[in-house]
């Protein structure tokens, strides 16, 4: 019984990040079929929201010394983003480059709410004690699904951003709105 339920919160969850990569990707249309598998799936796109993408650097490398097997890194991966998952307001998806969170707030303080959010993941991370290098990239808050695409695009840029030398830092978390001149060389 055990196994059967592992497998099928894995099951969802593949098909939960499979419907919200599509999204972010503008494959699939935001009509409202896509409406009703998001709240299928328990994800809220009409209250205040933002994206959290969290990428790791060289992590099939760490991952693999550990692992010793592509199947031990999936589920290392699984592992770190069910316990992600249970952090309250937040809904979990395997991102093509890493992981995702729609982190949802009560719409006034987003900093601190952001800010409480990456403290969670970074303990969530570093719990498993495997050295992974990570940063935490942070979207603009949004109220819609066009607004879901571009607060993950803001927040992929950020992470992207976070990665480059003179800001690499273990850890790092970067909003969006303070990429400065980044801003402008990611073409938005």
């Amino acid at each position: 019984e055990k196994i059967r339920r592992m497998l099928m919160a894995s099951y969802k969850m593949r098909r939960r990040s499979d419907l919200l990569n599509d999204i972010a990707s503008r494959t699939r249309r935001a009509d409202e079929e896509t409406l009703a598998s998001l709240k299928n799936y328990g994800i809220l796109l009409d209250v205040p929201f933002y994206c959290c993408i969290i990428q790791f650097s060289n992590d099939l490398i760490h991952l693999a010394k550990t692992a010793e097997t592509f199947a031990g890194v999936h589920q290392i991966k699984d592992e770190i983003l069910n316990e992600l998952n249970g952090i309250k307001g937040c809904v979990t998806w395997e991102y093509h480059e890493g992981m995702g969170l729609i982190c949802y707030f009560d719409g006034l303080d987003f900093i601190k709410s952001s800010r409480k959010i990456g403290q969670r993941i970074s303990s969530i991370v570093e719990k498993f004690g495997l050295g992974l290098e990570y940063n935490i990239g942070i979207g603009e808050p949004a109220f819609d699904l066009p607004g879901f695409v571009k607060s993950v695009q803001q927040a992929r840029e950020a992470v992207q951003a976070a990665k480059c030398e003179v800001m690499k830092q273990q850890g790092q978390m970067l909003y969006y709105r303070d990429m400065g001149i980044l801003q402008l060389l990611s073409g938005n």
